[in-house]
C-alpha cells in the first residue's frame, strides 16, 4: 500500500497541504528535541516535594542584595502577616 500526498490537477502539492506537512514536521522535530534533552538530565534524588517544609536560606536578588527566607516571611510594616510563599525550582543547565 502506498500513501501519496494530496495533489492538484497538475500533480503538485497544494500550498495548504504543504503548510500542514511543514507544521507536522516542525512539531515532530520539537518533541524529538524535547524528549532527548529531558532524557539527558540526571535524576534528582534530593528534590523537594510539594508541601515539604523549606529550610532557611539566603540568596541574592536580581540586584545582588542578599534576601533571606525568614525576611520574606516576617510581618509587613502594617502588621499584616505573610500568608505564604511560592518557591519555583527550575531544573536545567543554564
Amino acid at each position: 500500500m502506498r500513501i501519496a500526498a494530496p495533489t492538484n490537477e497538475k500533480g503538485q502539492i497544494s500550498s495548504r497541504e504543504l503548510k500542514k506537512l511543514t507544521l507536522a514536521l516542525v512539531v515532530l522535530i520539537f518533541f524529538a528535541f524535547l524528549n532527548s534533552s529531558y532524557s539527558q538530565l540526571p535524576l534528582s534524588t534530593g528534590a523537594p516535594y510539594v508541601g515539604q517544609k523549606v529550610p532557611g536560606f539566603t540568596l541574592p536578588d536580581q540586584h545582588g542584595r542578599p534576601v533571606a527566607l525568614a525576611d520574606l516571611l516576617k510581618p509587613a510594616a502594617g502588621g499584616k502577616k505573610c500568608s505564604g510563599l511560592v518557591l519555583i525550582f527550575y531544573r536545567g543547565y543554564w
